[in-house]
């Protein structure tokens, strides 16, 4: 009888007057059925005089003793909504959702812990390393998605960034990835974190979409988009290649190593007019020094083979003076 349901209520009720919640969490491994020991679980929650040590203790029984992934969820689920808010927890309940063995279940506990708990800077990790355990590209990604837009705050979308660069499918690293860098500002390590997970989206399309969502959605530093530049090689599409490069002479910051590092990416493009449609985008940026003038016209020289869109560059040039735009 002790290991089933029956009477289950009444002998945790007396474990728990006899000794306490330790005594009655030392007894859960001992029960042979998940409902018996979500019962005993339950109960050393609604302990009178509980404290946080205590629910840590609870919740850490409850991920390693509960093996029916519904039966965790609906537990961690349940300690979410029922301990005191000014606890805290959210650490110690995704370290507990990570052992769930179906993603959506898991999945779905952690939205809810999520939702149900205030996320402190110092939960992100562990909130972010619970979602890097769900196995399904797609639950992860629509996790990803949904955490963010519950909890939205920089030290959270930086986290979450490990976990989507574990994503497979290019369309849905491109879709987080649009919904994590709309943060309100990534630090330089996030920034480099996004790159890497630009990196891994093989469609070329989904590709530029997430580059020129990066750009256009953070404040990029100097070093960070001489990074993005180099990243924008990665599109082999010589059109959206140009296209990135348009976006880029609006976003970045206005230094001549910038400047350098774009003009080397329009170098590579591979077509002429591509080309030209970068250079002129820079010549339209106000404020260009005359080193960097200088070195455009190079590039203008040295790299379009075509006489006329050539010539375009080398008039626009004539006609925009160092301090225009």
């Amino acid at each position: 009888v002790r290991s089933t349901t029956v009477g289950a209520e009444a002998r945790a009720r007396n474990l728990l007057r006899d000794g306490g919640v330790a005594r009655l969490l030392d007894e859960v491994g001992g029960l042979r059925t998940n409902a018996a020991r979500r019962i005993y679980l339950e109960a050393a929650s609604r302990a009178d005089g509980l404290c946080r040590d205590q629910a840590v203790d609870i919740i850490r029984t409850a991920g390693r003793e509960l093996t029916s992934s519904s039966r965790l969820r609906e537990t961690l689920t349940g300690l979410a909504e029922t301990l005191p808010a000014a606890w805290g927890l959210a650490a110690p309940l995704a370290e507990a959702a990570s052992e769930i063995a179906s993603s959506s279940e898991k999945g779905d506990a952690l939205r809810d812990i999520v939702r149900l708990r205030p996320i402190e800077p110092a939960d992100a990790p562990a909130v972010a390393a619970a979602v890097s355990t769900i196995a399904s590209t797609s639950e992860r990604g629509r996790t990803i998605t949904a955490i963010h837009r519950l909890a939205p705050s920089t030290e959270l979308a930086t986290a979450l960034l490990e976990s989507a660069d574990g994503l497979e499918s290019s369309s849905e690293r491109r879709r987080v990835l649009t919904e994590l860098v709309a943060a309100p500002r990534l630090s330089e390590a996030a920034w480099a974190r996004a790159l890497d997970v630009a990196s891994g989206i093989a469609s070329t399309a989904d590709k530029a979409h997430a580059l020129t969502a990066l750009i256009s959605s953070a404040e990029p530093t100097a070093r960070g988009c001489r990074e993005w530049l180099l990243s924008t090689g990665e599109v082999v599409s010589s059109s959206l290649s140009a296209d990135l490069l348009v976006e880029a002479a609006v976003r970045c910051p206005n230094e001549d190593d910038v400047w350098r590092a774009y003009l080397r990416r329009t170098e590579r493009l591979g077509a002429s007019g591509d080309q030209r449609r970068a250079l002129l985008a820079l010549l339209d940026r106000a404020g260009l020094s005359e080193t960097v003038r200088t070195e455009l016209v190079a590039a203008a020289e040295r790299g379009i083979a075509s006489r006329s869109d050539r010539q375009a560059v080398l008039d626009r040039v004539a006609t925009v003076g160092p301090s225009d735009g």
